[in-house]
């Protein structure tokens, strides 16, 4: 049916208007001029009601109690506001909805997440902005838009939107899957529905089917049965969504139609007759030749019913097995895939004609577990000497929701990476565990650094995070460690089972910082649904701290000579190690140097014989960027995203030239002149001064050396500092200019 779509909120949620039902609507309205419809002084919520607006009464669900009125237009499937409601008579209220909430069939939101696998396409209960917006441009620039609808699910109309321009026919859930913006998910269509199509407002207006034969649709159907061609679906309708029952002339009209003649079908009888095993005076297989004959004929005339499907077909076939032999089974296939495949030469016809008919689907089942279960080398942690010279592209991130001005005053985090990051602006929109979603509600602010490293980490990407002291860099990798916990049974199926091996390691410089990080997980799963063990190694090494491996371990935190000394007595192994986190890496790099190594060389050759395709992801926290993490970032196999939000740890990764120099008061000003004199016509330089009258002071020293400069003091009004600003960012006269700042400084 032709219609328009009224409002669209997201694929599982939009209005759509049958254009057939323009004359009812008209019709309802010149009936609606003629009535006197008393005011309502205080509507209920999801009251149905009338408005007047653009000289005509419309029929309304009141949204609010109080004036201004919220409503929803029932005939024009859009959003309103009105000063007043008025009373509605009886004889219009029946009248059904004249627009129909509708969805999209089987979809669901995509969302690509990087795993040790590498990148797939996961479906997800919440739709994009991006998605919507895909959606929506599709809309608009239709010239025609069908939908068909496949089912109802309570008020709902369920089908597929065809779009339809001067150019081309566009079937929607197609093109979005095709373009990677929706994808087909038939089990978590169910749950993403619930939550997205949820309108409890509309639930008391019921809209006429677009079918009255269409099923309804509550998710409790009864699974499909039967495989391929001919499946039913075992529910307590009879007719599929897009049939009919075809009348006994119909039927006729189908046969006369038939690409088979009648001598196709006398002789297939005649076979069938003619054959002396299936012709005998056996009961049983007098009724298998009788239903097969049915089949055929019905085959022939081309009647789609659903009375026999593979299901019947595949009984009947193991009651042939039952009855005749194997050249009498060779036989009758023939029979049946001359006439009733009419000689298809598809997978399934050949499968099935070669004596299955299931087209072999076991040996296929067999071939992909076979497939799937070939060992899979995984990523190594350590680059070798055949990756040592690969070459790798570094882009930037940064925040593109946030403007110019914002930018300016938030926090500033260098991020260097191989992909572009997208930054989680609050905790809700990081792709955690739902029970640490419930541990972080106490955590209401959100470090700069924390929003890029959280997608980061879920991803599995290994990270090197750079932040002063109490900047958030433990929190930005904790919650995905814990969350990776909570989750393990599910991502981490195939490690090897019959070890005490930690999924995460936390190697920390210290006992204090061990013990931190060490509550700091516990408090983070302290209400988890499921049970999790994380053990504390650190010195002394006693009997209760052995007593933690006794079972298993999926999070361990321990100091590096603990590590190691846990390793070489064989009391734990590192083969289900996933994650390897460095708290701290400025210190255990320098402290540790030789332990480090040696834990890395373990990784790297317990990786080289792991037969499943998990690698592990580095984790390195620092409250500085030293050489020795510069070396080990480039040393690993894949690199890693780098977030620094300390400005002075961001200059010396980028290498600037700093020089520091201790001098009275009275040689500040001399050796200033010395360092900006041959910089003049190269690059600009800024001079922070202490005081006004100090910045008035080098000022007159730089403009006798023939220095070009620009001021700003205290006392200058706003408009001042933007001419300036202006002047800074524009002005060609000079290279250099000295901005002189008091107090807080003032970013040009």
């Amino acid at each position: 049916m032709e219609v328009i779509v009224t409002t669209f909120l997201n694929p599982h949620k939009f209005w759509v208007f049958e254009v057939n039902n323009l004359n009812q609507r008209n019709r309802l309205e010149r009936r609606l001029a003629h009535g006197d419809f008393p005011r309502i002084s205080a509507p209920s919520l999801g009251q149905l009601a009338l408005v007047y607006k653009e000289t005509k009464w419309h029929r309304a669900l009141v949204l609010s109690e109080t004036a201004p009125f919220s409503c929803w237009l029932v005939d024009y499937g859009v959003d309103h506001t009105a000063d007043s409601v008025y009373e509605i008579l009886p004889e219009f209220a029946c009248t059904p909805p004249l627009t129909k909430k509708a969805s999209l069939n089987d979809v669901v939101g995509l969302h690509r997440d990087c795993t040790p696998t590498g990148v797939q396409n996961v479906g997800e209960i919440t739709f994009s902005p991006g998605s919507k917006k895909r959606t929506n441009d599709y809309l608009g620039t239709a010239e025609k838009v069908l939908f068909t609808c496949v089912k109802e699910i309570g008020n709902t109309h369920v089908g597929e939107i065809t779009i339809i321009t001067s150019k081309i026919s566009l079937e929607l859930s197609e093109i979005l899957i095709k373009e990677q913006v929706l994808i087909r998910d038939p089990i978590m269509f169910s749950k993403a529905f619930k939550m997205n199509g949820d309108a409890k407002e509309f639930a008391l207006l019921k809209t006429s089917p677009c079918n009255p034969k269409m099923s309804h649709d509550h998710f409790d159907n009864e699974p499909f049965l039967g495989v391929g061609r001919g499946c039913s679906r075992t529910s307590q309708h009879t007719l599929s969504p897009n049939r009919s029952v075809l009348s006994s002339s119909e039927i006729d009209d189908n046969v006369k139609d038939s690409p088979y003649s009648d001598s196709d079908l006398i002789s297939s009888s005649s076979q069938l007759s003619n054959n002396t095993h299936l012709s005998d005076n056996n009961p049983k297989r007098l009724t298998i030749k009788k239903k097969l004959e049915e089949f055929l004929a019905n085959k022939s005339a081309e009647v789609e019913t659903n009375s026999l499907g593979n299901g019947e077909v595949s009984g009947l076939n193991n009651e042939l097995e039952e009855t005749t032999s194997s050249q009498e089974n060779h036989e009758s296939r023939e029979l049946m895939r001359k006439h009733l495949l009419n000689n298809c030469s598809c997978e399934q016809c050949l499968g099935w004609s070669e004596g299955n008919f299931y087209y072999n689907a076991r040996k296929k089942i067999n071939e992909v577990k076979m497939k799937n279960h070939r060992p899979v080398k995984p990523e190594l942690l350590l680059k070798t000497e055949e990756t040592s010279g690969v070459p790798v592209k570094i882009k930037s991130s940064y925040s593109s929701h946030c403007g110019k001005i914002e930018r300016s005053v938030k926090p500033t985090v260098l991020v260097h990476s191989t992909t572009v990051l997208t930054p989680a602006t609050s905790i809700t929109a990081a792709p955690f565990h739902k029970d640490i979603h419930k541990a972080l509600r106490s955590y209401e602010h959100v470090y700069s650094i924390q929003g890029y490293v959280w997608p980061a980490v879920m991803r599995h990407l290994n990270i090197c995070i750079i932040g002063k002291r109490n900047s958030g860099k433990t929190l930005a990798y904790l919650p995905g460690i814990c969350s990776f916990e909570l989750e393990r049974q599910e991502r981490y199926s195939d490690l090897p089972k019959r070890t005490v091996s930690p999924i995460s390691l936390l190697l920390c410089p210290g006992i204090e910082v061990a013990e931190k990080v060490y509550h700091l997980v516990l408090k983070l799963l302290k209400d988890a649904s499921q049970k999790s063990y994380v053990a504390l190694a650190v010195p002394p090494v006693d009997k209760y701290s052995l007593n933690q491996f006794e079972k298993r371990v999926d999070i361990l935190v321990a100091t590096p000579v603990t590590l190691l000394s846990l390793l070489s007595s064989r009391i734990i192994t590192l083969k289900r190690l996933c994650h390897l986190v460095i708290e701290k890496a400025n210190v255990v790099l320098e402290r540790f140097k030789k332990e480090t190594e040696e834990v890395l060389n373990v990784v790297q050759s317990m990786l080289s014989h792991r037969n499943c395709n998990y690698t592990v992801q580095m984790i390195l926290t620092s409250e500085k960027w030293t050489y020795s993490i510069e070396n080990l970032s480039k040393s690993l196999h894949i690199t890693p995203i780098v977030c620094i939000s300390s400005y002075l740890e961001a200059a010396m990764y980028g290498r600037v030239d700093i020089n520091v120099q201790f001098l009275e008061g009275k040689a500040k000003i001399g050796a200033l002149i010395k360092i900006l004199k041959g910089k003049s016509d190269i690059c600009r330089s800024i001079v922070i001064c202490n005081t006004d009258d100090e910045i008035k002071e080098v000022k007159q020293y730089l403009l006798i050396a023939g220095i070009n400069c620009l001021y700003i003091t205290e006392d200058m009004e706003m408009v001042e500092i933007n001419n300036i600003e202006s002047a800074w960012q524009k002005n060609n006269w000079g290279k250099t200019f000295g901005s002189f700042l008091y107090g807080k400084c003032v970013q040009l």
